[in-house]
């Protein structure tokens, strides 16, 4: 009997933790700023996966707000060939950057191909530097503005970045498209150091010079 209730127990907190894991996702994301406007839509992903569009009026940044009610990883993307990113800024993009400063950490990102496109859609940017902080797409011919090119083919490009949090609450997302190409993380680090080597040369050689 003993046992009996015991395994009861149990089955009822595993039942319930299921249950609790399989309705943790994403709840609601919100767009703002002044770069245009954008949407997202559930119907067509699950609980921690969701489609979203943005279009850019303007080369300004866009804020993204994502809310969960429970911990775990998540992946936002834009989803060919009805969901993008639209470059109608009047501005050609060279790179484009997701970055956070909440308790999300970014981990992973990529730019999904258009299968209506040749080259494919994902030729924009050629490279994608990511650490917990920042994800960069860079390099390449970018997100082209072409007045004279009626081709909108050109002008989109499907980006996807996935986080994790550690907690249910509502973290925040800056999209923001670039005139100039960004340098990865790893030269920004370089060019510092380097930096800061000359400038305590110059400080050496000045002493020496007074003494």
């Amino acid at each position: 009997m003993m046992y009996l209730l015991r395994f009861s127990f149990l089955f009822f907190v595993f039942a319930i933790g299921c249950v609790g894991y399989a309705h943790a996702g994403i709840t609601l994301i919100t767009f703002t700023g002044p770069g245009g406007s954008g949407f997202a839509d559930f119907s067509q992903g699950n609980h921690t996966n969701a489609i979203f569009d943005i279009d850019y009026s303007a080369l300004a940044h866009e804020n993204i707000a994502v809310t969960v009610n429970g911990a775990g990883t998540y992946t936002l993307h834009a989803s060919p060939p009805d969901f993008y990113v639209l470059n109608v800024s009047h501005e050609s993009w060279k790179a484009f950057t997701i970055s956070t400063s909440s308790n999300a950490i970014l981990t992973g990102a990529s730019e999904v191909p258009d299968p209506n496109t040749k080259p494919k859609a994902a030729d924009h940017f050629a490279n994608i530097s990511t650490n917990s902080r920042q994800i960069a797409f860079f390099g390449g011919p970018g997100v082209i503005w072409d007045s004279s090119n009626p081709n909108q083919n050109s002008l989109t490009f499907f980006p996807s970045f996935t986080f994790t949090t550690s907690s249910a609450g509502t973290f925040d997302f800056v999209a923001t498209p670039h005139l100039n190409a960004v340098p990865e993380p790893s030269s920004i680090v370089l060019v510092g150091t380097a930096v800061s080597i000359g400038l305590v040369a110059i400080y050496r050689s000045r002493r020496r010079l007074i003494v």
